[in-house]
């Protein structure tokens, strides 16, 4: 399938909306517009992403178009490497912060459901989630979006509506049970099937702005709301990111610009190694002279962040580059 130029260049946009939560970048000013902005506004990066996945990958292979199947086995594959490469990458940093797992449990918890490390999640998510599809890709196309939606209605419950939802005993029993198999519902079981049906659903339609303004002002007023009224257990599933998520994707393939080389490989290096930068500037503000001002003040960390795992992403993927380009030419002349 073509490349979209405004879903690819959107890939560097989710990397720094991710960044921005992971360094809470406006905290330092504001709590609140903090919260607007990175645990509100920013919520719309991992749905994104899985929307890409399930646009490209899987609404292909639920077509049953020819090909998809190997395409799909090699993006598992793919996202498998991925998984495991970053989990051995960040092994030290859980060895630094004492994160191991425990015990038996709490490791097939983690490898499955929570990630090896925080950020890690996404990669089983994407995995557990095509799983998901996979035992309902016999069923109708539109019943297994039902069947998604509920499962991301139970996400919900767990998550953004949770002090609500539990008011009801047996719910309360319920959600009980479900966390002591796993910290979050934000995982590949709850999250990941609904925006990877999403994007296999996507397809060529109208759009207006003003329904994508109405779904953000409606993002911005349940989180709000929610943590006014003190619902929030987490605050990563939100019920208004489903039409939100459909116009912007529908937005985002019309946009008119010129795509950007490399955007997908780029923004995935980078959401893989900005937890790395991250702690890695904490450890220099504690060594250099007046090095808290690094962390202290959110924006300058979030700056830093950005610069310093860009920097390493390009890098990487230009000198990767030129080594396809060489390998390429010696076998040509061979």
């Amino acid at each position: 399938m073509k490349r979209v130029a405004g879903i690819e260049n959107f890939r560097i946009v989710a990397a720094l909306l991710v960044i921005a939560n992971h360094t809470a970048v406006l905290s330092s000013f504001s709590e609140e517009a903090d919260f607007l902005f990175s645990y509100c506004l920013g919520r719309v990066a991992v749905p994104f992403f899985f929307m890409v996945s399930g646009y490209f990958v899987i609404g292909p292979w639920l077509r049953k178009e020819e090909g998809s199947t190997g395409r799909l086995l090699r993006f598992l594959w793919k996202t498998c490497c991925l998984y495991v490469i970053s989990t051995v990458l960040y092994i030290p940093v859980m060895l630094y912060s004492h994160q191991l797992p425990g015990n038996v449990l709490e490791c097939i918890c983690m490898v499955l459901f929570d990630g090896t490390y925080y950020h890690l999640w996404y990669f089983v998510a994407v995995i557990v989630g095509t799983g998901v599809l996979f035992v309902l890709h016999k069923l109708p196309f539109v019943l297994v979006g039902l069947v998604t939606v509920v499962l991301y209605a139970i996400g919900v419950g767990g998550d953004l509506w949770y002090g609500f939802v539990t008011k009801l005993p047996v719910l309360k029993s319920f959600y009980d049970l479900l966390f002591s198999l796993f910290t979050y519902t934000r995982n590949g079981l709850f999250f990941a099937p609904f925006f990877l049906w999403l994007g296999a659903a996507e397809k060529d339609g109208e759009h207006t702005e003003e329904k994508l303004a109405l779904s953000f002002a409606f993002l911005v007023a349940e989180g709000v709301f929610t943590y006014k009224m003190g619902f929030q257990k987490f605050n990563s599933m939100y019920l208004s990111l489903v039409p939100l998520m459909w116009f912007l994707f529908a937005w985002l393939k019309q946009w008119k610009v010129k795509g950007l080389r490399h955007a997908g490989d780029i923004s995935l290096l980078v959401y893989i190694i900005h937890p790395l930068v991250i702690l890695f500037t904490r450890l220099m503000a504690k060594v250099i002279p007046a090095g808290s001002i690094l962390v202290e003040n959110s924006v300058l960390l979030f700056c830093l962040t950005v610069c310093l795992s860009f920097a390493v992403a390009i890098v990487f993927v230009s000198m990767r580059s030129v080594y396809e380009r060489k390998k390429k030419s010696l076998v040509r002349d061979f």
